[in-house]
């Protein structure tokens, strides 16, 4: 009995530790994007009142999303992950209950939300992390004009950027929805699984 008291002890220390982490994680999150748009946005705005500056935003902005995007989605991979623990491992140290609680993405709303979410999430993301690198390519028209030169090669090396920006996201997003769609179904895996531990 005092072992499962320990346990149990241990196991919503844990919980509360991870509930602190993703809280933390989340500012992290909104600061690094807010972040990346001001910086985008004053690096542009700067780029705009000089010339010789400008063609070099073709690569630096870029650069800055896939920065941005890394560290932004690893954030919620590891939320979803922390879910993930919570959901399916750390409560079997919690005290054994006939019917236990239905985590978020196991509910009637986070299971008729999911698609809703997932989606408008990876739009945001793509639209607020790819779109400054494609403003300022579509900004420096025309390329090619005498041949291959510096800013051809910063448009290109921008354009591949911007790419793995977006297959960054896009693979985040394949990630948390596949997790989240796992833990739809919870509740009666454990049902199962405590009833044949027992």
């Amino acid at each position: 009995m005092s072992n499962q008291l320990e346990r149990t002890h241990v196991a919503i220390e844990y919980f509360k530790a991870l509930r602190t982490e993703t809280i933390e994680r989340l500012k992290m999150r909104d600061r690094i994007l807010f972040g990346y748009l001001g910086a985008t946005a004053a690096l542009i705005g700067y780029g705009q009142e000089h010339a010789d500056f400008k063609f070099s935003l073709i690569v630096l902005v870029p650069f800055l999303a896939l920065g941005a995007a890394t560290s932004i989605v690893q954030h919620q991979d590891q939320i979803v992950a922390f879910n993930e623990y919570i959901t399916l491992e750390l409560i079997d140290d919690l005290p054994e209950t006939a019917n236990p609680v239905r985590n978020f993405y196991g509910s009637k709303a986070g299971i008729n939300h999911l698609f809703h979410n997932i989606t408008m999430n990876l739009v945001a993301q793509l639209t607020l992390l790819c779109g400054p690198p494609l403003f300022v390519f579509l900004n420096g028209c025309p390329y090619f004009q005498g041949g291959w030169s510096l800013k051809e090669f910063y448009g290109s090396l921008g354009l591949i950027l911007t790419v793995l920006t977006a297959a960054r996201i896009w693979l985040s997003r394949n990630f948390r929805k596949r997790i989240m769609s796992k833990l739809g179904s919870v509740p009666e895996a454990q049902k199962t699984r405590r009833h044949h531990a027992s």
